[in-house]
């Protein structure tokens, strides 16, 4: 894909902070070609939160601890000895935030944009159409 060897994730400005990558249909080839050659880590979201939740069959209620999942993209940013974090299946959290009624999603986004001081460039690989109103053009890249 000619498009993906333009895309330079290491130079994000600012590197503090999140940005999100609007990326329709990645191949998990093409995903570890850009890791490989941007020295990110690929971590998926989706196994993340099921490692930190117990496995006790619970409700997660996830629109009511929003913090604890911005303090979660923290702490994968800082358990990291990479440069970048491209973070994947992160849309199942953003989906989930937009079906629930009376949904946080505004505030949510509103606080991941505002995220600051993260230890990596923290880039979240989202599909286009998952692309908040508000984000802006600035800390975003297409593939």
């Amino acid at each position: 894909m000619p498009q993906l060897n333009k895309i330079s994730l290491r130079d994000a400005f600012p590197g503090d902070r999140p940005h999100i990558l609007l990326w329709n249909n990645p191949t998990e080839l093409d995903l570890n070609e850009l890791a490989c050659r941007e020295n990110a880590q690929r971590v998926s979201y989706r196994q993340n939160l099921l490692d930190r939740v117990p496995s006790q069959g619970r409700f997660l209620g996830l629109h009511r601890h929003l913090e604890k999942e911005i303090d979660s993209l923290r702490h994968i940013c800082y358990d990291t000895d990479k440069i970048v974090v491209l973070l994947e299946d992160f849309d199942c959290l953003v989906t989930f935030l937009n079906t629930i009624s009376n949904s946080p999603i505004s505030l949510f986004w509103q606080q991941l944009l505002n995220l600051r001081q993260l230890e990596s460039c923290l880039w979240i690989l989202l599909p286009a159409s998952l692309l908040p109103p508000d984000w802006p053009e600035s800390r975003t890249q297409k593939i």
